[in-house]
């Protein structure tokens, strides 16, 4: 059996089967494991840097520790970071321990020390009848039934925290234990049961000894219940790999194919060593070399597999064995059955071409004594291989420099001693459907190296490391990503005897598993908080003006490994190519805070300077400059008139530069701004001038000084940004330069916007990429009707317009098209994707290809500068393969907004969004969707469940596929939106026809606009009605009679959404 053996047929094995057991006794509770502490508190990344710098040794950061990863910090600054794609500890009451999953008794059996996933086997216990509940300690939903309707408890498993519990049809006997080992011995007659724990669960074998025993009816089928209160289990029927889900969705465990092997193989091991651990001398079941898996010149076969009760937490699995290789002519005894059990943290694949459906997911029916991966040609038996590995650590390093990394793989076997070449690539993601006929597309080309080990003492096992200082940079440092998996494949794949020599095995599991090691600095943050004479950098013409006085550059910063050294200033004149006047490095606080003070004598009157500043680590590595990007702060020196004043709110705080600080007030509540002369160069002030959002300056808003500094009473217009422009002025009317601009962020109203709502007035809206390229927004009303439009984007406040001035060029740069106009942005909005402010956001494939969330400002806008990459999980189609994206709200009841989406003639569904990133992709569809329209969903049948309606070009129809409501009613079962089969009424009804392009060229689904709780449709119609807009109210059945919102010819729009 594949998975038995990774540290279950060791030296404890080899004992013959006996009466007594040799597992571990009932024990007292383990002494705590040694911790590397700091005042009582796991070494953090600072502690651990400061610890391996004062003692010249690698020191554990304890905090980063986990099952499969452990990262140093070293005495040069910098870190260390291995992980490997097996467990090599586990937590237990708190406490991280070694892997052991040696048996010890329990009150209701026998449990590994210490695994990832543990397991108990059960004690033997008698039947329970049809029904009965299991007597732990917690209710259970009625038990599924055997043939007879009696199972008995065999083992229970815990997969992310949640408990299943496998039951055998029939009585078992009290088991015999050794090591990781329990053996139930005559299950039926002359067929013994096996479990074996491992780190990531457990497997199971069943060993037919002899010929009469094949031949018992009870092998035909044996049906194994699965129970548990909050997991569900299904069956993949095109590869009989069994999957165990949580109440999200999400895959927590599994069984891979079914397999079976007879005894007629020979062990294929190092010459000079003994063939096995467990010699055949030491007798009994315990002692068989076939539990090693399958061998050189071993029969074997998949077994059958069918699931009963799938979509459920109380299940029937039933394996049929192939009865050919059961009981046939040439079948050597025993005779193996391996369905094994596993968890999340499985994390490594064989692909075997003899076998192109099956799956060997991790390790499952190809394991040898160390649980080895397979690769290359093995002429013997004309099996083809490669192995596949997922390698995870526990936190981003997003930015890191990585100074080298490589990857480890110890191979126990070859051919013989003639080299041949391996190559490893970077892969998409693996799991337990991984097969040969179902691999992940490889990518990066890693490495080749030619090398043959563990032949002879000529060539005994040894490690082959790989270089992967570039792979690590590209994954953890650029994008951040926090796993990578690989695939190890022969150069050459030819099935011929010359080509025998390809044949490796490596070590799968355990300390020896394949790692990657990455070593790694980080630079400090792009600094914050940058002011000059304590008021916050403007990066937007007109800037604020200083002068009559000293100017003080200020900022601060912080460095993920602890070791922030100095921030460096720099300013300079905007329009001379003189020495820039400030060139500072200075050392920051213990806060992590530094600033310079400039005499005033090296600036000029009336002329405009920027600056910018960095933040530089105790080993020389730089952050960014700040502002991030090509923007600059800016600001004009001025001794004659006032300074621009001073503006401060406790009711509207200022912005931070992330957007994250937002009022204390809600919008439309008003609130005090105290105002008062610059503290340098503020001398004269007599009267202040503000405006809102523009710079429109009038008596009616003006104010004396005490007035300012009394507080002045405002309300600001809109939900979301506000900029605040305050002028000074003195009493001859002389007005300061330029304005004070004061970025705020007002808080929405408490209920949060309805969906596709972005300016609170309850009523979705409609956003277009016009003609010229730009984004606009077409407030709605409640009929349907747009009027005047809104530009719909700006950068930190400044309006984006391609060409504002109209002379032909773009004044902002090309944003929501191309250089050349072509190529929109594919445009949505449904749903709050950022900072959960109740806010609707703007999802956006751009030109770039990438896909990017634009946060809504609250009155209908979004700020370019603040929009933000999201990471897609790896199995997602590229964003730049995307035709189509349609945010749909929250579907899913998980309280985050999902995505549908299409490529090529696929359908997806993208879930979990938070962070930037989408957890889930699900492919619901792999045919058919290049001929089609994806129009809206949303509940036209008032079931709780979104319906989808689209567009098909082969019919010139719009359909409708009604979803069901997912298990326990709360949100959409996908599934059922995946093909018309799977829908709640088993079919597409016509919503609409004589939908052609001609017609209608382009169109959107929005969520209800009428207020009747079902989908609307805004849509342009073709050249026979000059291109006028058309609403169409949603319906139950079919859509209602349009109407005619706009009579303007929308057919230069290049998208809608």
């Amino acid at each position: 059996m594949a998975a038995v053996l990774a540290a279950a047929l060791g030296v404890t094995l080899l004992m013959p089967d006996g009466d007594e057991d040799s597992g571990s006794p009932p024990e007292r509770k383990p002494a705590q494991a040694e911790k590397a502490r700091s005042g009582g508190v796991p070494l953090d990344e600072k502690a651990a840097r400061e610890k391996a710098m004062r003692t010249g040794k690698p020191v554990e950061v304890v905090a980063l520790r986990d099952a499969t990863s452990t990262t140093h910090a070293l005495p040069d600054g910098k870190f260390r970071l291995t992980t490997g794609a097996a467990a090599v500890r586990a937590k237990v009451d708190g406490e991280w321990l070694p892997i052991d999953t040696t048996l010890k008794k329990t009150d209701d059996g026998w449990r590994p020390k210490a695994t990832v996933n543990p397991v108990t086997f059960h004690s033997g216990k008698k039947l329970k009848k049809k029904g009965e509940r299991s007597s732990r300690g917690y209710a259970r939903v009625p038990l599924a039934t055997s043939p007879d309707g009696q199972y008995t408890d065999l083992a229970t498993f815990m997969a992310e925290g949640r408990e299943l519990t496998v039951g055998w049809p029939g009585e078992l006997p009290e088991p015999k234990v050794s090591g990781a080992s329990a053996l139930y011995k005559n299950v039926f007659d002359g067929v013994d049961l096996l479990l074996t724990a491992r780190d990531t669960g457990f497997t199971h074998v069943l060993v037919v000894h002899n010929a009469k025993a094949a031949a018992n009816p009870a092998l035909k089928k044996i049906s194994y219940q699965l129970s548990s209160r909050d997991l569900k289990f299904s069956l993949n029927d095109s590869n009989d790999v069994l999957t165990v889900k949580d109440p999200r969705g999400v895959e927590v465990g599994g069984s891979p194919s079914p397999f079976m092997w007879d005894s007629s193989g020979k062990p294929a091991v190092t010459q000079g060593e003994p063939a096995t651990d467990v010699e055949a001398k030491a007798g009994g079941t315990f002692a068989l070399t076939g539990l090693l898996g399958p061998q050189i010149g071993t029969k074997r076969a998949p077994a059958d597999a069918s699931l009963t009760g799938g979509g459920t937490g109380d299940a029937v699995l039933s394996v049929a064995p192939d009865q050919s290789l059961l009981t046939g002519k040439d079948t050597v005894y025993p005779v193996f059955i391996d369905p094994p059990l596993y968890g999340k943290t499985a994390a490594w694949t064989t692909a075997y071409e003899r076998y192109p459906t099956s799956s060997f997911w991790d390790g499952a029916n190809f394991n040898s004594g160390t649980t080895e991966g397979r690769v290359g040609y093995e002429s013997t038996t004309g099996g083809l291989s490669r192995s596949y590995y997922r390698l995870t650590w526990p936190t981003s390093i997003k930015g890191a420099t990585i100074s080298s990394a490589s990857f480890r793989f110890r191979q126990t076997y070859s051919w013989s001693c003639t080299a041949s070449e391996m190559d490893v690539h970077q892969t998409g993601d693996i799991s337990s459907a991984t097969t040969w006929a179902n691999q992940p597309d490889a990518g990066t080309h890693i490495g080749t190296k030619d090398f043959a080990h563990g032949w002879s003492s000529a060539c005994p096992d040894a490690y082959v490391t790989y270089d992967a200082k570039s792979i690590a940079q590209s994954v953890a440092g650029n994008s951040g990503h926090t796993k990578i998996t690989i695939r190890m494949k022969s150069k050459s794949e030819s099935k011929t005897s010359g080509n025998a020599v390809s044949w490796k095995k490596f070590v799968a599991e355990g300390a020896s598993a394949p790692q990657l090691t990455m070593v790694y600095t980080r630079p400090p943050k792009e600094p914050t908080g940058l002011t000059v004479n304590g008021r916050a950098c403007d990066t937007s013409s007109p800037y604020p003006t200083y002068g009559k006085g000293n100017l003080t550059f200020a900022a601060g910063s912080s460095d993920p490994d602890g070791d922030l050294k100095s921030l460096h200033f720099q300013a300079w004149r905007t329009d001379a190519t003189t020495p820039k006047v400030v060139d500072s490095v200075r050392t920051t606080t213990s806060a992590g805070k530094a600033d310079v003070a400039v005499d005033k004598a090296k600036f000029v009157n009336g002329k405009t300077y920027h600056w910018i500043v960095k933040a530089v680590d105790a080993a020389g590595i730089s952050s960014t400059w700040a502002p991030p990007g090509v923007i600059n702060c800016g600001f004009v020196y001025d001794d004659t008139a006032p300074a621009s004043p001073d503006v401060s709110s406790t009711d509207f705080a200022e912005d931070d530069g992330n957007g994250n600080v937002w009022s204390t007030v809600k919008f439309g509540t008003p609130g005090k701004f105290t105002i008062k002369p610059a503290a340098t160069g503020g001398t004269g002030t007599d009267k202040f001038y503000w405006s809102f959002n523009r710079e429109s300056f009038v008596a009616e808003r003006s104010a004396t000084v005490a007035q300012g500094a009394a507080g002045i009473t405002l309300s600001p217009p809109n939900a979301g940004p506000n900029i605040l422009y305050v002028k000074a002025a003195d009493a001859a009317g002389n007005m300061s330069l330029t304005s004070t601009r004061y970025l705020h962020y007002v808080s929405p109203r408490d209920k949060a916007d309805a969906p596709g709502d972005v300016t609170g007035d309850g009523t979705p809206d409609l956003y277009v990429v016009d003609a010229t390229g730009d984004l606009r927004l077409y407030p709605a009303e409640a009929n349907g009707d747009l009027h005047a439009s809104l530009l719909a984007a700006h950068d930190n406040g400044r309006a984006i317009e391609l060409d504002e001035d109209e002379d032909g060029k773009p004044d902002y740069g090309y944003h929501w098209v191309d250089e050349n106009g072509n190529n929109p942005a594919l445009i949505t909005h449904n749903g709050d994707f950022v900072g959960g402010d109740g806010i609707q956001d703007l999802v956006a494939r751009m030109p770039d290809g990438k896909l990017y969330v634009y946060r809504g400002d609250g009155y209908g806008s979004v700020d370019v500068s603040k929009r933000v990459e999201v990471h897609m999980p790896s199995n997602a189609p590229a964003p730049s393969a995307l035709t189509q994206i349609l945010a749909v709200g929250d579907i899913t009841n998980d309280k985050l907004p999902e995505v549908f989406a299409t490529a090529g003639d696929a359908l997806w569904v993208f879930t979990g969004y938070t962070g930037a990133a989408f957890d889930t992709a699900i492919q619901l569809s792999a045919t058919a969707w290049t001929n089609r329209d994806l129009v809206s969903l949303g509940d036209h049948d008032k079931d709780g469940a979104a319906d989808m309606i689209w567009r098909d070009f082969n019919t010139n129809r719009l359909l409708l596929r009604h979803g069901k409501p997912a298990t326990g009613g709360a949100g959409t079962d996908l599934n059922s939106l995946a093909s018309a089969v799977n829908s709640k009424n088993g079919i597409d009804a016509q919503y609409g026809t004589n939908w052609t392009t001609a017609v209608i060229p382009l169109m959107t689904g929005t969520p209800d606009v009428n207020k009747d709780g079902i989908p609307e449709i805004w849509a342009i119609t073709g050249a026979a009605e000059n291109g006028v807009v058309r609403f169409y109210p949603g319906g139950a059945t079919v859509h209602a009679a349009p109407t005619v919102v706009l009579t303007t010819d929308w057919r230069n729009k290049k998208r809608l959404g």
